[in-house]
This record gives C-alpha cells, sequence and structure tokens, in this order.
C-alpha cells in the first residue's frame, strides 16, 4: 500500500504515525480510533503500523528484563580469576555478557593462550542456560571455517559449572574499531567480505547465529576476521530451509535491538534471513560509522525498523552500486524480499574489491551477477550472434545466402534497434532489455 502513494501522502502518514509515537513515548497513549479519525484516508495504513508498535510495546517488557537479568548476570559473577580449573590457569576477564563470562587463560599442557567461557554464577544452575551452554560448544564443534572461533573442548565439571575452552583471538572488536575512526571503503568491504563468508559457512550446516553485531566480532592485528559468540545460534532443518524454526518461545526477544531483524524484533520464528539483516546492518555501520537505525530509547529504535528507511545518502559516494544494491536487498522489511544467499553477499563484495579504482579514488561498479536458467542464457546467445551477423553485415561472399538461403540484401546504411521486452519475468533481467537499445 505504502508503495502506491505519492510523495506527499506517504510524508503525512510518516509525520502522522510520528507524532502518536511522540504521545506514546511519554507514557500515555492516545485512543486509537480517535486518532486515525483525524486521518481518515489513511485509517488502514495508520491502524495496521499502530498495531505493530503496539506489538513491539508488548514485547519491548521482555526484553528489558532479559537485558537486566543479563547486566545483574554479568556484574554479580563469582570472578575465576587466579583460580586454577583442570590445566587451565584463569589469568583475566575479556569479555561478559547475559550468556556468559569469557576469560583469557593459560593452558598448562599444551602452553599456549586460550579463551576460557563460563556460565554466569547467577545463571549456573538455570537449566535453559546450561542447555544453550552446551548447545553453543556442539554447534561450534560443527564448525570449521578461518572466520570461526575454533572450539577447543567444554568441560563438564559438576552440576553446577560448565566451561567451553574456545580459540584465543587477540585484536580489537569490530565495535572498538568502527568508534576509533572512520573506515576506509576498502576495509570496510574486506572485512565485510570476512563476515559474509563465515556467516554463509554457518548456514551451510543449518546454523543460524542469530545475535550477529560488532561486538560479537573479532579483527586480529593482521585483519583476520573472527566471528565469535554463538550463544544465541540455532540449528535450522536442512528440508525446511526456507520455514522458521526454532527452538525459542514464540513472543521471546532474543538478541541486540539495534541490530534485530522486523521479525525477530516481534518474537517471530527466525531463520537465516535475520542474519543477512543483522549482517546488512554491521555493513552499512562500517561504511557510514553510523547504525542504520538510530533512536533515544530502545523502543523509539525499534519503531524506526519497522517503519523507517536508513539513511541512504550517508553512504560514501564511492560506494560502488552493487554494494548500494546489496544492501538494500539486506536490509528488506520483508524476510520474503531479502537476500536469500549471505554467500551471494560475500561473492558481490570481493568483486567489488576486485574492480579497479577509478580516477576519483572510487571504484568502478562490479557487473550484475545474474543466474539464468540454460534456455535463457542460449536464447540470449542465439540472439546476440544473429544481430552481429545482421550489424557486420557479413553478405559479402555470399554467406547470407548460403546460411538462409536468401539473396543478399542491399548494404545496411543504418541500423534501427526497437525497444525490447523482458519476457522471462526475472526483473533481474530488465537490464539487458533496456541496455539493447541505449
Amino acid at each position: 500500500m505504502a508503495a502506491q502513494m505519492n510523495d506527499n501522502q506517504a510524508t503525512i502518514l510518516e509525520e502522522a504515525l510520528t507524532r502518536f509515537v511522540d504521545v506514546w513515548l511519554q507514557g500515555e497513549p492516545p485512543d486509537i480510533d480517535e486518532f486515525v479519525g483525524q486521518y481518515p484516508e489513511y485509517e488502514t495504513q495508520l491502524k495496521e503500523r499502530i498495531q505493530d508498535l503496539e506489538e513491539i510495546d508488548s514485547l519491548f517488557d521482555s526484553l528489558v528484563k532479559t537485558d537486566e537479568s543479563d547486566f545483574e548476570g554479568a556484574v554479580t559473577l563469582q570472578s575465576l580469576v587466579g583460580h586454577k580449573i583442570g590445566n587451565f590457569e584463569i589469568v583475566e576477564i575479556i569479555g561478559r555478557g547475559g550468556m556468559g563470562v569469557v576469560y583469557l587463560a593459560h593452558d598448562t599442557k599444551l602452553d599456549r593462550s586460550v579463551a576460557f567461557k563460563s556460565i554466569p554464577h547467577n545463571l549456573a544452575g538455570d537449566a535453559t542456560a546450561k542447555m544453550r551452554f552446551r548447545r553453543e560448544a556442539k554447534l561450534l564443534a560443527s564448525l570449521n571455517h578461518p572466520n570461526i572461533a575454533t572450539i577447543h573442548d567444554i568441560i563438564e565439571q559438576d552440576e553446577t559449572a560448565d566451561y567451553i575452552i574456545l580459540e584465543y583471538v587477540p585484536g580489537e572488536t569490530l565495535a572498538q574499531r568502527i568508534a576509533r575512526e572512520p573506515m576506509g571503503l576498502k576495509e570496510a568491504l574486506s572485512i565485510g567480505q570476512q563476515v559474509a563468508e563465515a556467516v554463509s559457512a554457518a548456514h551451510e550446516k543449518s546454523i543460524v547465529h542469530r545475535d550477529l553485531k560488532p561486538g560479537n566480532t573479532m579483527i586480529t592485528p593482521e585483519g583476520k576476521v573472527k566471528v565469535l559468540d554463538f550463544g544465541l545460534a540455532k540449528a535450522t532443518s536442512n528440508q525446511n530451509r526456507n520455514q522458521a524454526t526454532t527452538v525459542t518461545q514464540p513472543g521471546r526477544i532474543m538478541g541486540t535491538p539495534a541490530y534485530m531483524s522486523p521479525e525477530q524484533e516481534r518474537g517471530k520464528e527466525t531463520d537465516h534471513r535475520t542474519d543477512i539483516w543483522s549482517f546488512g546492518c554491521i555493513l552499512y555501520e562500517m561504511l557510514t560509522g553510523r547504525l542504520p537505525f538510530e533512536g533515544e530509547t530502545a523502543t523509539d529504535m525499534l519503531a524506526r525498523i519497522i517503519e523507517q528507511q536508513p539513511d541512504w545518502e550517508l553512504l560514501p559516494q564511492e560506494t560502488p552500486t552493487n554494494i548500494r544494491t546489496l544492501l538494500r536487498r539486506c536490509l528488506e522489511k520483508d524476510p520474503r524480499q531479502r537476500l536469500r544467499d549471505i554467500g551471494d553477499a560475500g561473492i558481490e563484495i570481493k568483486e567489488s574489491l576486485a574492480m579497479p579504482a577509478t580516477a576519483s579514488g572510487s571504484r568502478a561498479a562490479a557487473p550484475v551477477r545474474t543466474r539464468w536458467p540454460r534456455a535463457i542464457a542460449i536464447g540470449l546467445v542465439v540472439g546476440a550472434i544473429v544481430l552481429l551477423l545482421t550489424v557486420v553485415g557479413l553478405d559479402s561472399g555470399r554467406w547470407r545466402e548460403k546460411l538462409l538461403g536468401e539473396a543478399s540484401p542491399g548494404q545496411i546504411k543504418s541500423l534501427a534497434v526497437l525497444p525490447l521486452a523482458n519476457l522471462t519475468g526475472d526483473p533481474n533481467q530488465e537490464y539487458f532489455a533496456e541496455g539493447m537499445t541505449e
């Protein structure tokens, strides 16, 4: 419906929603029927969007409670620093969050540094937390990719203590790198390519991360990317790759608000496309230095994710066309319209990095990759050959007569290429029909 509006109508609708949200955030939700009555032409659209906002509000309480619980769990932990567990000497805390505390430890047996992850003390006896913790270990064990942190072992010491031994990755998080200084295009694309390849490897194993963000991505001093923290990850069925399957109860929000997909923030079932949305948010933030959706409060941010588009004008001028298109496809609010395979994102970025820079320092746009059905490809090749024969005029030596059984016409002095129609039904072929007439 919104797509059928003109700019003026869309502006009026956005202003109406902004008014509603402003009053709503002050703790005094307006009467919906009375409010909508002020905009009779937009009654249906307004009610649909207000319903979305109310759904977010009802779920936000659980999100706040989860965040508070996570924060409390991280702060009230019983520090293991100075202790020795098995052959691991705990040195210092290097990361903490609601789903676990990560220490730097020394493996005395193999004489190496490792990351030592434990469940927060207040969750140690929680069956669900322990299940997620052990599941993370098993999921990581099934992955083998240079851009995913490796698991070494899991220690199940007793009923209240589980520990995961992970590869120690020195360096800084992507969040720290973004905050430090603006990124150049090449660096952002290089990191984006590695993240996409890591997530693609997980998806190939039917594993969805569900908490992809800069804070869960490490960058080594050499520029190597490692995706961390699969604590919220889930396994999906290969037979139902396009159907969401989850162990999370409907209505339960899991993830970080700024990078959550619209379906994830609503507590709906999710699949691999939620990671593609998060990846789009990360790539946008690396290129612009800002989140695609910002707000003074988490509720405000979630509302913007539902209602608004990122400011595409913030993208650097030298951003290649195919990367701009990739971002739009990753950040489609409807998962059915979103990029289907994050592996394609890695390929697009790789092609952009391989393109030579223009005189202005920007990179030429990479060609659009299109997977054509065999019949279409053959038809295009045959059509191109016929066109070539016509244009070049291979009538000399009676080639036309030999090939087509016709007498050679007079010399062609001009050629008109009439508008071509795209009969494939694939919008990706539209540029071919247009380009032939230019």
